[in-house]
């Protein structure tokens, strides 16, 4: 069974992917984060069980609704901490990291907090 981060990450992806071509395929999603085909079937299956995505029968996978707003909401997160810490001098490498990790770590509260605090709301 996946966990919080996992699943964020794995929706992140197909969102990214869905937005680029349209139609997804696990190859792509295995490409993408570096793992196998079998980690994805698996990782897929979970999802659906979730309600966070859709298989067509062309081997497609589409985010449902609650699965593109968790999306949304990550990469939200995502570049939002991305561009915070590049704007005080953190490398892009280093930045990029750590927003993966800031992501998933903080609550809502404190990230509202943040975005307020620095003008982004």
């Amino acid at each position: 069974m996946l966990g919080r981060e996992k699943i964020e990450n794995y929706l992140k992806v197909i969102l990214r992917l869905q937005e680029r071509n349209r139609m997804v395929r696990a190859v792509e999603i295995a490409s993408e984060l570096g793992v196998s085909r079998a980690t994805v079937s698996v990782a897929l299956k979970d999802l659906r069980q979730f309600g966070y995505i859709t298989l067509l029968d062309d081997r497609g996978i589409l985010l449902t609704e609650e699965g593109r707003t968790i999306a949304q909401t990550v990469t939200e997160r995502y570049r939002f901490f991305s561009e915070m810490l590049r704007t005080i001098g953190i490398s892009p490498k280093t930045a990029d990291q750590d927003a993966c990790y800031l992501e998933h770590g903080l609550s809502q509260e404190t990230f509202d907090a943040l975005r307020e605090y620095f003008g982004t709301k």
